[in-house]
Formats: C-alpha cells, structure tokens, sequence
C-alpha cells in the first residue's frame, strides 16, 4: 500500500479515494488509521486474525498486511494494487475479481 507503518501495530494505511471535490475528477489520496481488529471484524479471516495463527507464520507481518488489505476489500469494496502496477486499460466493470501473478 501506498502507506503502512509498523504492520504488526499497524495502525496508518493510505487509499486512493475519488470524493467530491471542487475539481470533480481530481484524485486525493487519503490517510486514515485502521485498527486490525476493526479490520477483520465481520470478514472471513475475523476468527484468523482474533486466534493469533498469523503470529506463527514464517513472514507474520507480511501475512498480516496482505490479509488486511483482502478484510478491508471484503469490507468496503475498491481495489487495490502495488504501486508498481500500471494498469493499461480501466478497471471500471471488473466487479468483484481478484487477480495475482505468480514470481
């Protein structure tokens, strides 16, 4: 993400956000802390998250970083790509799609 410090307390992550604004087509970026439990709270990974499992993973942080990232898409929807992703065509109608590439 564009913005994430200390994962494991985690608590500051950057979104690109299209709100009104005076120039309705300007982009803002937006800071906002998230709170990992609030996070996973009501997601398929909530009881992953409240029962520590990640804590033993061999990259915890990683782990949990990559798994906030899928809780808060479940949540509230948008998309979400690494920031050496460039996207030739729009991604407006993809609808609910999830897409990795293999190293």
């Amino acid at each position: 993400s564009a913005v994430d410090r200390s994962a494991a307390s985690g608590r500051t992550h950057a979104h690109a956000t299209n709100e009104k604004t005076e120039n309705a087509n300007a982009l803002r970026i937006v800071v906002r802390k998230v709170k990992f439990d609030e996070a996973f709270k009501h997601t398929p990974l909530q009881e992953w998250y409240a029962s520590g499992r990640w804590k033993g993973a061999t990259r915890p942080v990683l782990d949990l970083c990559d798994a906030m990232r899928l809780a808060l898409l479940y949540s509230i929807g948008g998309t979400y790509l690494d920031l050496d992703v460039i996207s030739l065509n729009r991604l407006d109608g993809v609808g609910r799609a999830m897409a990795a590439v293999d190293e």
